[in-house]
């Protein structure tokens, strides 16, 4: 197995982790002080929050900010040693460096970018990176382990990148026409990075709305590629629109590569330009993501005084759900209420109070809230019936999550409800039955879409979803 530890990077969306022994980083909640720093750019990052995940994908490690300066940030591990998540997320303030545009741009609320790494060495995080990373959240690899993120990668080199190492520096980008990417993987990775951006801005496809071009191709990626290839076309169901970016993903690619060339690249590597390289004319084809199994997760080493990470999918506490990721049983435990992770949340796991009652139509409706305020909730509508049910397919099915700013009491609610286009599956595990067991319980991910009239209009994606609750029937 190759090492998972990645390339340090300032090329398109890209971010640097490193990690290392001593004392001074800031104590960790397990007691011990090992860090990891990171520095990160799109060329160069401005105001962006960077998390670290153990292998879940939710238990946070630590998070830190980007200053602009393109120096290291730092955050501590603690004992932990293995893999890790990064996230880099977006805010009101937060802005890239993008090559195409040649000044920075708003990296706003409700984007995000991920990748993988491991608590020593360095590591890249770029829209490559990204497409492994969802990969994985799609086929329920999470919690993930070294030997998965090898294979997620290699199938990403292989189609994007001509067999570059996702895993190679690549030559940073802070400037504009800067002609100093030079003819070797580091140089050839820039290119290739730079290359979205020019596709996001190139007459045909451009966005509407301002976007930054090297993000309004990270946003396109994210939605086509949701069916698992990039046609620009979401066949997921129910599909969404993938905003403009690209029309012919691999004729633009290889028109944006040369385009790029001739604004940051070297003599040598212009020459290498013409000799048709792979990665040039790159193929595109990544549907051996959807073939990388879960061999059980590996959660790292917790180290003295930690906490060890999280296994494989199993071990749970809601039966033998076999289609739905299971993982959310375990955040639950034992007693009733309802969890999820949120990409921009997190995990809310809401115990406090816990009601399920049978409506119309022979659903059941349960709600969860916290103990204590902001008054947030969970909504989960289900039929009592094993077997998996799939939101706006199946009549009934819903899953909500609620907010609400105590500040101004604005409610903010993320729904998959009829007309919303959100999607779910539900697998239900148990069932209640008015003779017997009065529990239902069961397992889902979702993707919620803003109410009409939300002041956050963020989609809301949830992993890790479980629910429990005792039914009241009449």
């Amino acid at each position: 197995m190759k090492s998972i530890l990645r390339a340090a990077s300032a090329a398109t969306f890209s971010i640097t982790l490193a990690a290392c022994g001593g004392s001074g980083g800031g104590s960790s909640p397990n007691g011990a002080s090992n860090d990891a720093s990171s520095s990160l750019s799109l060329g160069v990052f401005n105001n962006a929050a960077v998390n670290f995940y153990r292998p879940d994908g939710t238990t946070l490690i630590d998070s830190a900010e980007t200053d602009g300066s393109g120096a290291p940030v730092t955050v501590s591990v603690g004992g932990y040693s293995g893999p890790v998540l990064i996230q880099v997320v977006g805010d009101a303030d937060a802005q890239y460096f993008d090559e195409l545009s040649g000044q920075f741009e708003d990296f706003p609320d409700g984007d995000d970018m991920w990748g993988f790494g491991d608590t020593t060495g360095t590591v890249a995080v770029t829209p490559l990176t990204d497409i492994a990373y969802r990969a994985a959240v799609r086929n329920n690899l999470l919690p993930i382990s070294a030997s998965e993120i090898d294979e997620l990668y290699a199938v990403v080199e292989s189609a994007l990148l001509g067999n570059i190492g996702i895993d190679t520096i690549p030559v940073i980008a802070d400037e504009p026409n800067s002609m100093d990417f030079t003819a070797d993987d580091a140089g050839r990775y820039a290119l290739v990075l730079a290359a979205l951006a020019y596709m996001g801005s190139d007459g045909q496809n451009d966005p509407v709305d301002g976007t930054g071009p090297a993000l309004a191709v990270l946003r396109a990626l994210i939605i086509d590629l949701k069916d698992g290839s990039i046609d620009n076309v979401d066949a997921s169901t129910p599909p969404e629109v993938v905003p403009p970016a690209y029309s012919s993903f691999a004729s633009e690619f290889t028109s944006a590569i040369n385009a790029a060339a001739s604004d940051y690249a070297t003599g040598p590597l212009m020459n290498e330009l013409g000799n048709d390289p792979a990665y040039e004319t790159p193929s595109i084809d990544l549907s051996a993501l959807d073939d990388v199994e879960n061999d059980g997760g590996n959660g790292g080493n917790g180290g003295n005084g930690g906490n060890g990470g999280n296994g494989g999918n199993g071990g749970n506490n809601c039966g033998s759900a076999q289609t739905v990721e299971t993982g959310g049983c375990n955040d639950l435990g034992p007693g009733n209420g309802v969890t999820g992770t949120l990409n921009i949340n997190g995990q809310q796991t809401y115990t406090g109070t816990v009601t399920a009652a049978e409506t119309v139509g022979g659903l059941i409706s349960i709600m969860a809230f916290p103990n204590g305020s902001p008054p947030n909730s969970w909504n989960v509508t289900v039929r009592n019936q094993t077997g998996v049910q799939v939101c706006n397919q199946d009549d009934g099915p819903l899953i909500q999550f609620s907010t609400v700013d105590i500040s101004t009491f604005q409610s903010n609610s993320f729904t998959t409800a009829n007309g919303n286009a959100g999607d779910c599956q539900i697998e239900i595990t148990q069932t209640a039955s008015p003779d017997g067991n009065s529990t239902i319980e069961g397992v889902f991910t979702a993707t919620l879409r803003p109410g009409d009239s939300n002041a956050d209009m963020t989609i809301r994606n949830v992993t890790r979803g479980a629910f429990r609750a005792d039914v009241i029937s009449d």
